[in-house]
């Protein structure tokens, strides 16, 4: 006779504002780890330890824990995914898997950012009217105030504006 824990409640999978895979563990029976299949490489293993905290094992530098839920990158699984939520070892596992998602398109929609040479860009214009103005995820357009977005900065500093074109107008050119 073998006794084996309760299978674990499957985890909920979705998407992060910015296209990469979310994963969220049940907070009452997740099970002990979660796997999810990769591209390349086989599955990445989140891990729960004793204190509750969800760890990625082996080698995988792009998944990261946050607030309890997992975040693969987009390009690192394949357009529908399974996740499986595990419990116990050999001929004890017990497994739960969540239902196939599909991944949505995500896409940033962007304004130009148009200033005269001697305006300043300021970290204000990379967002909202100009710049970074909402989302698109799958056939629903958010704009940006209800995007979830929480925040667009540069990559470099922004207070050296590039002519061209017209002389006496500047485009920036950002990346996001």
């Amino acid at each position: 006779m073998k006794v084996t824990k309760a299978a674990p409640t499957a985890p909920t999978v979705e998407q992060w504002q910015n296209g990469n895979l979310k994963v969220t563990p049940d907070t009452t029976n997740g099970g002990d780890r979660i796997e999810i299949p990769l591209t390349e490489g086989g599955p990445v293993v989140v891990k729960k330890g004793d204190n509750g905290t969800w760890t990625v094992e082996g080698n995988h530098p792009d998944v990261k824990v946050t607030g309890g839920s997992i975040e693969v990158p987009a390009d690192k699984v394949g357009d529908s995914v399974t996740v499986t939520a595990k419990v116990g070892e050999g001929d004890l596992e017990n497994s739960t898997n969540s239902a196939a998602y599909s991944k949505q398109a995500h896409t940033v929609r962007k304004t130009d950012i148009i200033k005269k040479p001697t305006d300043t860009l300021s970290g204000e214009d990379l967002h909202t009217n100009t710049g970074v103005v909402g989302v698109t995820v799958g056939t629903e357009e958010k704009d940006y105030a209800s995007s979830n977005i929480h925040s667009v900065t540069s990559k470099r500093t922004i207070t050296k504006l590039n002519c061209r074109k017209h002389p006496r107008y500047s485009s920036y050119d950002y990346l996001h």
